[in-house]
């Protein structure tokens, strides 16, 4: 989800700047802002605006990035 994410804003042709905290490096799964829920087969991402929406597209995927174990228990992949 990241390198898509990463590659679909490169490739925008005007970019949007996200605006995050600096601890959304640390992002963790199980403090995911309001609005995101995961479910095995499902990521449901609510949101108001195109801004809030990539704010927590980016915090899923640093959480994500964090924890893939735990991302794949969520959202029912079997570990390997």
């Amino acid at each position: 989800l990241a390198r898509t994410l990463q590659t679909l804003c490169e490739s925008a042709k005007h970019r949007v700047p996200v605006e995050a905290p600096t601890s959304i490096v640390n992002q963790v799964l199980a403090d995911l802002p309001a609005g995101i829920d995961l479910a095995p087969g499902q990521i449901m991402v609510r949101f108001e605006t195109t801004q809030q929406a990539l704010e927590k597209l980016l915090a899923l995927a640093m959480a994500i990035g964090n924890d893939f174990e735990s991302f794949g228990q969520l959202v029912g992949e079997k570990s390997v």
